[in-house]
């Protein structure tokens, strides 16, 4: 007689009830290696899950399963990603995977030593932004298991097992999927499991999968899977996707790759062969919906990008491309000294730990028949560490040195302070900007600044001694990762998660610097100044070097 099954009305995103692994273990699992022919078992899982659901798979849904589940049994901690297009089954193939393990790696931890890791069941976490994201995955792996077909496998001696709940996906064989928001708002709890899936991947943010997700893992050798479709940003799961690209050019098996990506044009070819095969005309339902959202939408438009022909839109939602990054950089330049003749101008960002203050500083072009000046950035100087008083010193050393004219400084919150004792230290003959940040001054600075970009005005030295450099790799790592939207009419340009922007902030003045009027004076009174020690000969030297027109 089948086992009765208990009803329970608490839904199924629920706090997981499994233990961590301790310590000893961990140490046990690591380097573990299988003795069996991993192949081998894997196909017959495979075959396992298809009478189990009574899911017949695509063929791109089965190459993807199928590297799945062989991360799964062999413990190799991979963390595999999944780009399919809309509508395309991602959530069947992740379901499928699910219910199979969950229902037969127990039965195979009873008779193949190497997997006797999951005798006591198998643990699965799933992760989305929002609940009704959990909610298609969850249902569709609940739904399978509660068909009449797969009550006729539970019920086999050999696997005897059952869901012990309608409504959540437990079975009694200690199998369970948890499923839970994902969200910048949500409490995620930290539990251990043998395999993760990250739903929409592209919208979850970096540091929930970093600190809160992944570490999940790192007591079984489970396999994390993201899952999703192009954006307009650059996070955790585009690089992950480029990182998986380059181990796959090494792979010589195709069967085992990390990355599986199928768009629009893919998926019609593999729904047509189907249906060639047996003749059923819902395998073409997909194409004719596909088809007719490129005709409404255009094959151009952002939705039908993003949603169907997995194009990264990366123009729309980072300040630049790799591609725009590589026009403003020139690998033959170094850092310079300016002419006595150059006008110096420089930006300045003012940061409050963990961000740091950033001076950049550049010379100003200008070019015949051109209206907008070039701009050769001269040197970065970051003042991480320093307290305000050093950092001072350190800016007034700047201004003698380079001969700077023009400061646009960050005049908000704790800048305002720094950039006042600028102004009576030399303030008479140094045009100093405050510029304080509101959303339309911002939006003002961060449309020159993308206008600076696009037109190639900006010169970035960036040869092999610039690149080596601190401040060379924290000013690219900082640009290639700012995203950019739009609120409202404003244009809003921000650090991406886990980055900072001083640099891209200091840069975006100094070009405001450079675009701005020639203010200096040409006669200057030296006083007696309190704030700064032995102001007059800094002053005197400023003055015999000033830039005047």
């Amino acid at each position: 007689m089948p086992r009765k099954r208990t009803k329970e009305a608490e839904g199924f995103v629920f706090p997981t009830d499994g233990e961590k692994f301790t310590d000893e273990m961990a140490s046990i699992l690591k380097g573990k290696t299988v003795s069996f022919d991993a192949h081998e078992i894997t196909s017959k899982i495979m075959e396992f899950g298809k009478i189990l659901t009574g899911v017949s798979l695509y063929d791109y849904q089965e190459v993807a399963a199928y590297a799945l589940i062989y991360s799964v049994i062999t413990f190799s901690g991979d963390v595999k990603t999944m780009l399919f297009s809309r509508q395309s089954g991602k959530s069947e193939t992740i379901a499928f995977v699910i219910d199979t393990l969950c229902v037969i790696l127990p039965a195979l931890g009873n008779i193949i030593p190497d997997l006797e890791q999951f005798k006591t069941g198998f643990r699965v976490g799933l992760f989305a932004p929002q609940s009704d994201q959990v909610t298609t995955t969850y249902s569709r792996a609940l739904t399978r298991l509660n068909s009449a077909n797969a009550e006729m496998v539970l019920e086999d001696p050999d696997i005897d097992t059952y869901l012990e709940s309608n409504v959540r996906l437990k079975l009694s064989n200690g199998s369970y999927l948890a499923g839970q928001v994902a969200s910048k708002q949500s409490k995620i709890e930290s539990k251990t499991y043998d395999f993760v899936i990250v739903e929409e991947a592209q919208d979850v943010d970096d540091l929930i999968v970093s600190k809160s997700i992944e570490p999940m893992l790192s007591a079984t050798g489970g396999t994390l899977v993201k899952v999703g479709t192009t954006g307009m940003f650059k996070n955790h799961f585009y690089y992950e996707i480029q990182h998986n690209r380059q181990l796959d050019r090494k792979v010589k098996d195709p069967r085992i790759r990390n990355h599986f990506e199928f768009n629009y044009k893919d998926i019609i070819i593999d729904r047509r062969k189907q249906f060639k095969k047996d003749g059923k005309r819902f395998h073409l339902n997909y194409e004719a919906d596909v088809m007719r959202k490129k005709e409404r939408w255009g094959e151009d438009s952002q939705a039908f990008k993003l949603a169907y022909a997995l194009i990264w839109d990366l123009e729309s939602g980072m300040l630049l491309t790799d591609k725009d990054y590589n026009r403003i950089i020139n690998k033959k330049l170094g850092f310079q000294m300016p002419g006595i003749k150059d006008r110096v101008v420089a930006g300045m960002d003012i940061g409050k730990s963990p961000a740091e203050t950033v001076l950049t500083i550049a010379k100003v072009i200008e070019t015949e028949g051109d209206e907008r000046c070039h701009k050769q950035i001269l040197a970065w100087v970051a003042l991480g560490g320093l307290d305000y008083e050093a950092q001072h010193h350190v800016i007034m050393d700047c201004i003698v040195e380079f001969n700077i004219t023009t400061l646009y400084a960050d005049y908000t919150g704790v800048g305002k302070a720094v950039v006042d004792r600028l102004m009576y230290a030399c303030g008479e003959y140094v045009d100093i900007v405050p510029y304080t940040f509101t959303p339309q001054s911002k939006s003002d600075m961060w449309f020159n600044f993308t206008s600076e970009i696009q037109t190639r005005h900006i010169i970035v030295p960036a040869n092999k001694q610039v690149r080596a450099t601190t401040e060379y790799m924290k000013f690219e790592e900082q640009m290639k990762n700012c995203q950019k939207y739009f609120n409202g009419a404003y244009m809003v340009c921000e650090k991406s998660d886990g980055y900072f922007d001083d640099f891209v902030d200091s840069c975006a003045l100094m070009c405001m610097a450079a675009n701005s009027e020639e203010e200096v004076e040409n006669e200057m009174e030296v006083i007696d100044n309190p704030l700064y020690g032995e102001i007059t000969s800094t002053m005197q030297a400023i003055k015999r070097n000033s830039y005047s027109t």
